[in-house]
C-alpha cells in the first residue's frame, strides 16, 4: 500500500479505499505475502484487463475523431507536446 499510495500522491487511507472498491468491482486482486502478510501484492484481474482494453480503445477513437478536424501544424504541435509529456514520465519512471 505505501508503494500505490506514493506513486500515486495518495495517501495510505485513501489508498486503500480506492484499493477495496476496486476489488469489490471485481477490477483488481489482492493477495498477501506468504513471507510477511504485512506485504500485499495488488494486480488487475481479467474484468480489469478488459475495462483498460475497453478504456483505451474509446480513447484512442476519441483522439483520432478530435485529431481530424485539426491543421496539419496543430497536429506536429501536440505531438511535440505529447513527445515532452513522455519524456517527463520516463524521467520520473511513470508509465505513460
Amino acid at each position: 500500500m505505501s508503494c500505490l499510495s506514493d506513486e500515486m500522491e495518495l495517501s495510505k487511507g485513501t489508498m486503500t479505499t480506492t484499493l477495496n472498491r476496486l476489488v469489490e468491482e471485481g477490477l483488481v486482486m489482492r493477495s498477501s505475502s506468504l513471507r510477511d502478510r504485512r506485504t500485499v501484492f495488488v494486480q488487475l484481474s481479467e474484468k480489469g484487463h478488459q475495462v483498460v482494453n475497453i478504456l483505451e480503445e474509446q480513447l484512442e477513437a476519441v483522439l483520432i475523431n478530435a485529431l481530424e478536424d485539426i491543421s496539419p501544424q496543430q497536429r506536429r504541435d501536440i505531438i511535440t507536446g505529447l513527445e515532452t509529456l513522455t519524456d517527463i514520465f520516463k524521467e520520473r519512471k511513470i508509465k505513460p
